[in-house]
C-alpha cells in the first residue's frame, strides 16, 4: 500500500467519524422525570434529526426556549372549563438548557383531556382546570416526562418543533445492564 492510498483510507476514517459524531450524540440524563424509562444516570444515544422527523411516541432530547420567550399554551379544541387553562411554570423553578420527554402530540393533533389521562404515570396527578381538548399549534408538539414528577408540557405548553434537537434510540449499557437497549415507543412496554 501506497502512503496516498494509506492517507486515503485514513481520510475516509476520519470523514465517517466525523459524520457519526455530527449525527449521533450521547447524553446523561439528570433527572428522573422520564423514569422507568430512562433513569438518573442513564447515558442515552441520540439521533440528531430535528423536530420535522419526530413521530407521535418518540422520546426526543430538545432545547429550552429562550428565557423570557413565551411558549404559547394551544388553543382548546372545544369550550374549556371555567379556568381552564394549564397552570404556568412558577418562577425561580431552576432547569437545564437541555431536557429529554416523550412527543404525545404533533402539530394539528386534538389532544383530548381523556387523552392525557391516560398517558400519565402511574400516580401523577393531572393539573387543576385541565381542559378537554387543545388543538396544537402548527410548528409545535405536546411533550411528556413517562415519570410522576415531570415539568413538560402540562406546564408550559407546546414545544416549537425547532427546539427537538434529535430522537433518543437507545439507552447506553451500565453496570446493571451491560448491553444496548432500545428506548420503547411506550413507557409501559418492556
Amino acid at each position: 500500500m501506497t502512503g496516498r492510498a494509506a492517507l486515503a483510507g485514513l481520510g475516509s476514517v476520519a470523514a465517517a467519524l466525523g459524520l457519526a459524531r455530527w449525527a449521533l450524540t450521547v447524553v446523561t440524563v439528570t433527572s428522573g422525570s422520564m423514569a422507568p424509562t430512562l433513569r438518573v444516570g442513564d447515558r442515552a444515544l441520540v439521533r440528531r434529526c430535528g423536530g420535522g422527523a419526530v413521530r407521535r411516541g418518540d422520546v426526543v432530547l430538545a432545547l429550552l426556549p429562550p428565557a423570557g420567550h413565551a411558549v404559547v399554551l394551544p388553543e382548546p379544541a372545544e369550550s374549556a372549563p371555567p379556568g381552564g387553562r394549564l397552570p404556568e411554570s412558577g418562577p425561580g423553578v431552576e432547569v437545564p438548557d437541555r431536557f429529554v420527554k416523550r412527543v404525545v402530540a404533533l402539530p394539528d393533533d386534538v389532544l383530548l383531556r381523556e387523552d392525557v389521562l391516560a398517558m400519565l404515570a402511574p400516580g401523577r396527578r393531572p393539573p387543576d382546570g385541565l381542559p378537554h381538548g387543545w388543538k396544537i399549534p402548527p410548528h409545535s408538539c405536546f411533550v411528556v416526562g413517562d415519570g410522576v414528577e415531570s415539568e413538560d408540557s402540562l406546564a408550559w405548553g407546546p414545544l416549537p418543533l425547532p427546539l427537538v434537537v434529535g430522537q433518543v434510540v437507545a439507552r447506553a449499557p451500565s453496570a446493571a445492564e451491560p448491553r444496548w437497549r432500545r428506548v420503547p415507543a411506550s413507557p409501559w412496554s418492556a
